[in-house]
């Protein structure tokens, strides 16, 4: 009886072994440009036949590239990279590569997950005072930094500021305090952007 409960427990070990999958693998990609997909290490591809896919849809069978997809994406047979060329939203999604190793006898299944992303806008910057003493330098203000539809409400004092409430998006929006200027930067996974107001000036 005992025997028969390893044998189970060790064909439930095998077949979980076999279905569990890898995470994707997720990459950004700026919107307008392309990015290149890899199945692993360039330099041992060589013996791997691969197959590409997105949504079910195949866009490489075994080494052969499926001429729907030529306008739109490149496939390097020596490497079997996947490169998408200019990217917009709609390409953002998971894509499949299952390799098959004929040396070694083995097929595995690569996924990644592309998201494609804007580039980030010039922000705006809004400032209220709050206090002052009369020196730019020694003032309480509000800062509403902006990008697009994404900001920030920051309180700055004349050391350091705070976060006040924020609209949570793809971009990431901080400010800073230098002296006599106040520094907004916003920035997502491919781009930056900063904004600068010098306080003498409100």
């Amino acid at each position: 009886m005992c025997g028969l409960k390893m044998f189970l427990l060790l064909g439930c070990c095998i077949i979980a072994g076999i279905t569990a999958e890898a995470p994707p693998l997720t990459r950004y990609g700026l919107k307008g440009s392309a990015v290149c997909l890899h199945v692993g290490n360039p330099h041992k591809t060589q013996d791997l036949r691969v197959t590409w896919s997105i949504n079910n849809n195949m866009i490489v069978n075994n080494g052969k590239f499926i001429l729907t997809y030529a306008e739109k994406m490149d496939y390097n047979r020596e490497n079997h990279s996947l490169c998408i060329k200019e990217l917009n939203e709609a390409d953002s999604s998971i894509y499949k590569a299952t390799v098959a190793n004929d040396v070694k006898n083995t097929i595995s299944d690569v996924y990644h997950r592309l998201i494609v992303q804007e580039a980030v806008s010039q922000p705006v910057i809004g400032i209220k005072v709050q206090y002052s003493n009369l020196t730019a330098e020694h003032c309480n203000i509000s800062v509403n930094c902006s990008v697009r539809d994404t900001w920030a409400l920051y309180v700055c004092d004349e050391i350091c500021c705070r976060t006040s409430q924020s609209l949570v998006t793809a971009v990431n929006i901080t400010v800073s305090r230098d002296n006599g200027t106040v520094v907004c930067h916003g920035n997502n996974h491919v781009s930056v952007g900063n904004a600068s107001r010098n306080l003498q000036r409100i």
